[in-house]
């Protein structure tokens, strides 16, 4: 019934999960010339057309011609998928529900590129904004950012962590190259660009940062900035002074904008349209919840079911029933999103496009590879008491349970054209709240943009970095608020996309202190850790023993 189900949703959504054509796992039927062939091994073949599709899927930056160590890493990921054809395993409900999530996330990624190329601003709300945008038009003062953090791994090592600072800082002023620096020292994200965060202007930064950040100089170093998670270092590569801008620059500007508030607008009336069309229907999550109860329906009788989803919530995540009925809910708000926009990709061919039709094939190869390795490999791999005791012993510092805020949320999008319209609608929204015409939970029902909002915008239980996760400025917020039903300030919070911002109300419930958990309260993270360390060392030897196997020969002069 289970699988009869998922298939439902695969014919809903065009997606053919279950049957989709390998990429010539055993052999191609088709005839290859031999100039487009790079490797050859035992079972298969490796064209130029798979290498360069492989190196875009595993969003390799460095290779350069055809490397052998890539050659290997198609080979036995083909070969390992084979194997799982053979033995049945992209038929089990695992790889179909996992297949099928997978695959729908890539088309709706490809869905809403499409989209925004096909953006179009009309012309007479393009001039109008250009002429209304050239009386009050400035480009105010920017400057191009690279940043080194180091995070506190506990409050005892802050003093070591700062020391460590002073110490690369020093190393920097004396001529050691900024981006080497970042990228063997940094804790955050960007270290893998430099250190580069990128151009920023006034309003982007959190105010303490932006303080420090506006000052600098081409080429000069901040002094070391203290947060709640660690220790920042900012170097400033370039500084963009404030300037009028000519028309054609504001014209620029100006189709950008509005064609990303027309996407945006129309992305989210899609989104509106996929959540009208199917309905969530949470059961209380135990070990004896009926596997075929449906959770989620669309409006054509498909539907997945309770066996299904659970295996998506806890993919990844914790055991089902200890996640929240909000983080379910958000998750099941995904899964229909995903499901629909996959629909719409299929119906406009986009998965038939060259690219995204082997990327596909790449997400469903190197699933099955996983597949055969955890049936093959994983079996058996469990650590033992006397391990996952003296991992715990070794190291206390992972186990505290955070300090956490209870809060509930109100969310909206801006952009920098309507941004003070709607930072005075959300004032007013919070003034009414205050005055007791309205509760906090009608006012996220009714306006919030969060997927909290149909359970009255609350956001559960929060540790600081979860919340420093949402941005700075909700956390600075967060953290002044001490009495219950206290409701912060309208926060703006700057997001990823340029020039766009969140703006928030939130309302503070409790908070929980900081302590250290129990060895059995550890013991199912320890005990996943362990097993998943051992299971992905196994891994790596029988992927060597597989390499080896299938004699893996390069093409004369194709690979270096």
């Amino acid at each position: 019934m289970l699988i009869q189900q998922i298939n439902q949703i695969t014919c809903l959504c065009m997606m053919c999960v279950i049957v989709s054509p390998p990429i010539c796992f055993a052999g191609n039927a088709e005839v290859t010339e031999q100039s487009d062939v790079v490797a050859v091994y035992r079972g298969g073949t490796i064209t130029r057309d798979e290498y360069a599709s492989w190196v875009r899927y595993r969003k390799i930056t460095e290779a350069q011609g055809i490397d052998h160590r890539i050659v290997t890493q198609i080979a036995v990921t083909k070969a390992l998928a084979q194997q799982a054809l053979v033995a049945g395993l992209d038929a089990t409900t695992e790889i179909s529900v996992r297949l099928f999530s997978e695959q729908s996330r890539y088309l709706q990624r490809k869905l809403k590129q499409h989209l925004f190329s096909q953006t179009r601003v009309p012309a007479d709300e393009l001039e109008r904004d250009v002429t209304a945008r050239m009386q009050k038009a400035s480009i105010p003062r920017r400057v191009k950012l690279r940043n080194l953090f180091l995070r506190y791994p506990n409050t005892d090592e802050s003093e070591q962590t700062r020391k460590r600072m002073e110490s690369i800082r020093q190393s920097i002023l004396e001529g050691a190259d900024f981006e080497t620096m970042a990228l063997e020292h940094s804790d955050s994200q960007t270290r893998f660009r430099g250190g580069l965060i990128g151009v920023v202007r006034v309003g982007d930064l959190h105010p303490e940062v932006e303080a420090v950040a506006m000052r600098l100089k081409a080429g000069e170093i901040s002094s070391i900035m203290e947060s709640v998670d660690g220790l920042t270092v900012l170097q400033c590569d370039q500084v963009y002074e404030a300037h009028q801008p000519t028309v054609d620059e504001v014209r620029m500007n100006t189709v950008s904008s509005l064609r990303r508030k027309l996407h945006n607008q129309e992305w989210k009336e899609l989104e509106d349209t996929w959540r009208h069309a199917a309905s969530i229907h949470l059961p209380a999550w135990t070990d004896d919840t009926a596997v075929d109860v449906p959770v989620i329906r669309f409006l054509d009788g498909a539907s997945l079911t309770a066996k299904a989803f659970r295996l998506l919530a806890e993919n990844p995540g914790p055991p089902i029933a200890q996640q929240s009925q909000e983080r379910l809910r958000a998750k099941a708000d995904q899964i229909v999103l995903y499901t629909q926009a996959a629909r719409q990709a299929r119906e406009l061919g986009l998965h038939t496009l060259p690219d995204h039709k082997l990327h596909l094939n790449w997400i469903r190869a190197s699933m099955l590879a996983d597949a055969v390795l955890d049936q093959q490999v994983a079996p058996g791999v469990r650590p033992s008491e006397t391990a996952m005791r003296a991992f715990f012993a070794d190291h206390p510092e992972r186990f505290i349970l955070p300090e956490a805020f209870h809060l509930e949320g109100i969310a909206v999008g801006a952009d920098r054209s309507d941004v003070y319209e709607k930072e005075r609608a959300l004032r007013g929204l919070r003034g009414k709240i205050l005055n007791g015409s309205l509760t906090f939970a009608e006012a996220a029902r009714m306006h919030s943009e969060l997927p909290s909002s149909d359970s009255g915008g609350a956001l559960g239980w929060l540790s600081r970095r979860e919340i420093a996760a949402l941005g700075p400025n909700i956390l600075a917020a967060v953290t002044e608020l001490s009495m219950e039903g206290q409701i912060t300030s309208v926060v703006q919070q700057n997001v990823q996309t340029k020039r766009a911002c969140q703006l928030w109300l939130l309302r503070f419930k409790g908070t929980r202190r900081a302590r250290p958990l129990t060895f059995e309260e550890a013991r199912s993270g320890i005990e996943r850790r362990l097993t998943r360390e051992a299971q992905e060392e196994k891994k790596i030897q029988h992927r060597a023993v597989v390499a080896t196997a299938i004699d893996i020969r390069p093409i004369e002069g194709a690979v270096k």
